[in-house]
């Protein structure tokens, strides 16, 4: 397929057309592999899937044409680590990736336009490229639009002790004094400036937010939220 300037990807909150380089063609994304086997039934043909609530990471190759303009070592360091991918078709939406293989760089003939080659390893979720925070300042009811539950990053205001309750999750602070951070997806709870483990002072359960409607509310010294909700989609 020939080169396309319409078409990019953003790596690491950087777009492929900021160095001068365009996809060829825009790759297949599967779903990630649901975890589960199957288990055999005496008595019985065939075999029941038992699932593992969980699904595998998947692997996106992408293939990239850039232009006289680019820099290989700028685009060797940009194609590394890990970061936010998103796609031109379908920006609405990031995966998080990691580089696997590459970027393999091959120099076209004579001229000095580059062929790159890159593997991503993807988490299985879709994310909202441009999130949005929600501020909380009492009980309420949360959407969540999204086709798999979320695991929330939210920030706790308040001093003393408190409960936070997610429809019938509840979660105990001992100590608010500075604030703390519960992020449910990493399973730790810290300061504001992410440099203090607070864990020790959660009990209960991890925070979730159910698919469709969720009822939120908090007592005792907490005075208010900051939720990122983390809506995922598989």
């Amino acid at each position: 397929m020939a080169r396309s300037q319409s078409a990019w990807i953003e790596f690491g909150g950087h777009k492929s057309t900021e160095l001068h380089a365009y996809l060829t063609e825009f790759p297949t994304r599967p779903r990630g592999p649901e975890r589960g086997e199957w288990a055999g039934i005496l008595g019985k043909s065939g075999a029941l899937w038992v699932p593992g609530d969980a699904y595998d990471l998947m692997e996106i190759k992408c293939s990239l044409l850039a232009t006289d303009q680019a820099n290989e070592i700028t685009l060797r360091h940009w194609l590394s680590g890990a970061g936010n991918l998103v796609f031109s078709d379908d920006d609405d939406y990031a995966l998080k990736a990691r580089v696997v293989k590459g970027p393999e760089i091959k120099k076209l003939g004579a001229t000095k336009m580059l062929q790159i080659t890159v593997t991503f390893a993807c988490q299985p979720f879709r994310y909202l490229s441009n999130p949005s925070n929600l501020s909380v300042t009492g009980a309420q009811t949360i959407q969540n639009p999204g086709s798999y539950f979320s695991d929330p990053v939210i920030q706790v205001s308040g001093s003393g002790s408190g409960t936070l309750k997610i429809n019938n999750i509840e979660t105990e602070i001992s100590d608010l004094t500075g604030g703390v951070v519960i992020d449910s997806e990493a399973r730790l709870a810290y300061n504001p400036g992410a440099d203090v483990n607070l864990s020790g002072r959660i009990s209960g359960e991890w925070p979730v937010f159910e698919v469709g409607n969720n009822a939120i509310s908090f007592s005792g010294g907490i005075t208010g939220l900051i939720v990122a909700p983390n809506w995922r989609w598989l």
